[in-house]
């Protein structure tokens, strides 16, 4: 969840203004428009509870601002307990009640009808540079395949990325490969004497790897003068190549 904070200072006659209420209507603007989020009675979103925040208040309501305590407890009802405090009041703005880092927004915050007119209003602006968390979190979390153009730092990433991607792939090749070699080492293997083919099997001793035919020096089956072993492709499970010559054993 994005959230900013903003805070305002009331004063009256240039002096600490303690125990006001402030509400806070929020709008967001754009180069074509404006869009009341916070504020009665357009606004889109949830103001939450006073100082806003999450749950509670209604849609179409201004959001209320929390009196900032030194040390501040709660009771549970949003109502702040004791501390020190100097006028200053905060409102959460947040991805919950409206808040989208990526946008603009125009704030009013409203003192109250105790306070005099010229002390009363305050005003202003949030932008993404107003946060500095949440504009990291947007740059991780843009999607890179937005970044392409060529020559800019975000294609040199997404070059980087696919590299790794690669070389990811290729060692996983190469384990895969360095372990079908420990099997043909380590494994079972079989001679079957009526058809000329020993049989290499997998590590559970009954799957088939590869079967081989067995040639003596002319060429033909032999299990007394192997001369040479020839893969036979039907059977195979190790996803290798497969040469048969025509006169190998019969597949």
């Amino acid at each position: 969840m994005a959230e900013i904070i903003i805070t305002s200072y009331f004063t009256t006659n240039g002096e600490p203004t303690i125990g006001l209420t402030p509400s806070i209507r929020i709008w967001e603007i754009t180069s074509t428009g404006q869009n009341l989020v916070i504020g009665s009675t357009q606004g889109t979103g949830d103001p939450g509870p006073v100082g806003g925040g999450a749950i509670g208040g209604n849609v179409g309501d201004d959001g209320m601002m929390l009196e900032v305590y030194d040390d501040t407890t709660s009771d549970g009802s949003g109502a702040t307990l004791g501390g020190s405090r100097d006028g200053f009041y905060k409102y959460v703005f947040s991805t919950d009640n409206g808040y989208d880092p990526k946008k603009c927004y125009a704030f009013r915050v409203d003192g109250g009808a105790s306070q005099v007119a010229q002390e009363r209003y305050q005003v202003g602006e949030l932008n993404i540079m107003d946060n500095a968390e949440a504009l990291v979190d947007l740059v991780y979390d843009e999607p890179s395949i937005e970044h392409i153009a060529s020559g800019s730092f975000g294609e040199m990433v997404n070059q980087i990325a696919a590299t790794n991607n690669t070389l990811l792939m290729d060692v996983a090749d190469v384990m895969s490969l360095v372990e079908l070699a420990v099997k043909y080492q380590a494994n079972r293997t079989k001679i079957d004497h009526a058809n000329a083919t020993m049989t290499i099997y997998d590590v559970d001793c009954v799957t088939p790897l590869r079967t081989f035919a067995l040639l003596d020096g002319d060429g033909n089956p032999s299990i007394s003068e192997m001369c040479e072993r020839v893969p036979i492709a039907a059977g195979t499970t190790d996803n290798q190549p497969t040469c048969s010559p025509a006169n190998a054993a019969p597949v």
